[in-house]
């Protein structure tokens, strides 16, 4: 490549008495212009020969034909590097070879090589190598060595080629056997550049990670040899590009490790070739590639962003950008066609579906040998059991999958068989729900989240041949179906009463169930799954605890089927749920907000406890006189809970019981006085709620005429104080 150096002459007085500076050839100069010029030894001498190799094929047009490299190895610890150029003569060996900054490269841009010092490179790493110039039909040896400190070239032979050899140099470095590993890893550090025209390496160990050839303007690549950040490609060497003002922020955030080729010419370099030689031109011709290079890349990412003609395919893009990458998009005020990015989020926001499932308890199985039953986390975070909605239909999906549940007792082998016949990716999530058109509904509702997107449906009836196709699949259940009813669903209808059907299930059905599960005995209600007698509870005891809870449906577990229930993944303890949620209320009400444990019994009382919209009254009757959303809740349950016992008087349910009654009962005194209160501040309402069940007719006008009364109060009272 051509040198850049000052040739100005000054113009002055008289030059008669300036005098030039010269350069001692001592043991001391060229030590530091060979071994101390660099930093990396072993990178040095194999850059600088495979360079010079790149080098010779162009000066005999042999560029397409690659060069040759015999990496060390223990048995035979030499590096050895061919080319096939012209080769040079003696005279050239003895004269232009062994002389320092003496090159014919220097004034053109064709080629890598100008200094000079790249020949002497191996002097760095040993003290002796040998060359053997191939040219005009002769091959001649010679060794380069360090006489005193001073390199000196000695001729060793000269034999005719023979009839197969080509022209070129041959140089053969002694290697270290310490140093090998070394060697090894430069070879391949290298020869990165070199991926047009490869060359024949003989036992490297390790894998040359070649550089793209169709990218001559940047590339960006996974490179274990570079760390984050921009880099030069300059005459196939790779220089760090440090210390010079750049915009490249989108190059570097969306990119991270950025290599840039520049033509021969443009930059300025270190005489040792490791770094790049920071003068003006050079910065200029730096920050002028560079920042023309991050507008034409940040132009085409957007442009490319642009194509997508459907929303969600351009978020699921748009989200793979970091939120530095966006942050830059902003700053730039830059736009990606017509569309506004919050209003395209908000589009697929999840928020409205996860709700779907959590409130539906809509069931979801991944896709495995082994699959099991998961619930839909109500947000983001998720317990091991539970899955995030985005698994399901996430704008990075690009299809959600649903199995309808038609033929009982097949749902767990239908999800396998799916996995194993590959219908369904392993790992995706399946959405089960029955065959009514109350679950049918969440197939509508993710074909409007999906979009353009694919939502798969599958029936279990159809999928026999899946099923049977399965090494361990059952065709029909082995046990006998039981003569008598072992389960029992229990459900509120739409008119709000309950209903009870009664199953014959054999294990792999009852395996399927899902929902808050009882046991009964007879009459007796046991505990699920530990099976204990719940003193002084019944199934109509449980309906109405159900009902407090906000709960729609349970199972009631036969002594029978106890045992297989007991494995079903998908039934929960609805007797821990409830005693739960008795912890949680007592929680959340202070001691001055309790009633007596009688107070329902109390037809004021009784009515405002019945209808939900009246709930608000019950502060009426506490002795904060407090609003507390879970009074009532807790009266509902301690109403049922109060006077029944599961284990011992220090388990859970006993030691809710003690604390309600105890503050229930301190509770009386202040409320009979509250009644009498209310019947004076509120005689009309007090006369209508003081029967054995208002007309529900009445309830919304109760609830007018209160919030009228009580805005009154609190006016007249306001207008006391005045």
């Amino acid at each position: 490549m051509k040198i850049k150096c000052d040739d100005e002459v000054i113009i002055g007085s008289s030059d008669a008495d300036d005098s030039t500076f010269t350069i001692k050839a001592s043991g001391k100069a060229f030590d530091i212009l060979s071994n101390k010029l660099y930093k990396y030894k072993v990178r040095a001498v194999v850059r600088e020969l495979s360079t010079n190799c790149d080098d010779a094929h162009k000066l005999n047009g042999n560029e397409n034909r690659p060069f040759y490299i015999k990496a060390p190895t223990r048995l035979d610890p030499r590096f050895v590097i061919r080319d096939y150029g012209p080769g040079l003569n003696h005279n050239d060996m003895m004269t232009m070879y062994k002389t320092f900054f003496e090159s014919t490269k220097n004034n053109s841009n064709d080629f890598i090589g100008a200094l000079g010092l790249g020949s002497k490179s191996p002097l760095s790493y040993t003290s002796t190598f040998n060359v053997v110039s191939y040219h005009n039909g002769k091959a001649t040896g010679y060794t380069v060595m360090k006489n005193r400190g001073e390199p000196t070239i000695r001729p060793m032979f000269v034999d005719d080629m023979k009839e197969d050899e080509e022209t070129g140099l041959e140089i053969t470095v002694p290697v270290k056997v310490e140093d090998i590993d070394t060697w090894h890893y430069e070879i391949a550090y290298i020869l990165r550049t070199f991926g047009a025209v490869p060359p024949k390496v003989d036992s490297l160990r390790r894998e040359i990670e070649y550089f793209p050839v169709d990218k001559t303007d940047w590339f960006s690549v996974n490179s274990s040899y570079e760390s984050y950040g921009l880099y030069a490609v300059y005459g196939k060497i790779v220089y760090p590009i440090s210390g010079v003002d750049v915009k490249a922020d989108w190059l570097l955030n969306r990119y991270g490790k950025v290599y840039v080729h520049f033509p021969l010419g443009e930059l300025d370099i270190t005489p040792s070739r490791e770094e790049l030689s920071l003068d003006e031109e050079t910065i200029a011709n730096i920050q002028k590639r560079v920042n023309a290079l991050e507008e034409e890349v940040i132009t085409a990412d957007i442009k490319a962003f642009e194509a997508y003609e459907s929303d969600r395919e351009f978020l699921r893009e748009f989200n793979k950008l970091s939120s530095k990458e966006r942050s830059i998009l902003q700053s730039r005020g830059i736009t990606i066609g017509n569309r506004d990015i919050k209003q395209v989020v908000a589009k697929y926001n999840l928020d409205k579906i996860r709700s779907y499932y959590v409130d539906n308890e809509v069931s979801v199985y991944v896709s495995c040998d082994e699959p099991a039953r998961r619930k839909v986390s109500s947000s983001s975070w998720h317990r091991h059991n539970q899955v995030n909605i985005s698994d399901i239909c996430g704008v990075d999906r690009t299809k959600a999958f649903v199995l309808i549940d038609d033929k009982a007792g097949k749902r767990i082998a239908t999800v396998r068989a799916l996995c194993k016949s590959g219908l369904v990716p392993i790992w995706a999530h399946i959405t089960v729900i029955k065959d009514n058109e109350d679950e049918l509904h969440v197939i509508d509702e993710l074909k409007k989240i999906m979009d353009t997107d694919e939502v798969v449906v599958f029936r279990v009836s159809e999928l026999e041949a899946q099923r049977k196709a399965l090494p361990d699949y059952d065709t029909g259940p082995k046990e006998k179906r039981p003569k008598s009813p072992n389960v029992s669903l229990h459900w509120i209808d739409k008119d709000g009463y309950w209903e009870e059907d009664r199953q014959t299930l054999v294990s792999s059905e009852i395996a399927e169930l899902e929902g808050y599960a009882i046991g009964r005995n007879r009459d007796e209600i046991h505990t699920f799954p530990d099976n204990v007698w719940w003193w002084n509870m019944s199934i109509t005891d449980m309906r109405s605890l159900a009902e407090a809870c906000g709960i729609k449906k349970f199972y009631a577990i036969r002594p029978g089927a106890m045992k297989a229930a007991a494995k079903a993944d998908g039934l929960l303890s609805f007797d821990r749920f409830i005693i739960d949620q008795y912890i949680k209320c007592i929680d959340k009400v202070d001691y001055d907000q309790y009633m007596p444990s009688n107070a329902t019994g109390n037809r004021i009382c009784g009515n405002i406890a019945h209808y939900d919209k009246l709930n608000f009254l019950s502060s009426k009757f506490t002795a904060s006189g407090m609003k507390n959303p879970f009074l009532t809740k807790l009266n509902k349950i301690a109403k049922v809970c109060r006077t029944s016992k599961i284990k011992d008087e220090n388990d859970d349910l006993a030691l809710c019981n003690k604390i309600y009654n105890k503050l229930s009962g301190d509770a009386e005194t202040i409320f009979y006085k509250k009644i009498e209160q209310f019947k004076d501040d509120y005689p009309v309402i007090a006369s209508v709620l003081d029967t054995w069940r208002t007309d529900s007719k009445l309830v919304d006008d109760i609830v007018k005429i209160m919030e009228l009364l009580d805005g009154a109060s609190t006016q007249n009272s306001e207008n006391k104080g005045e």
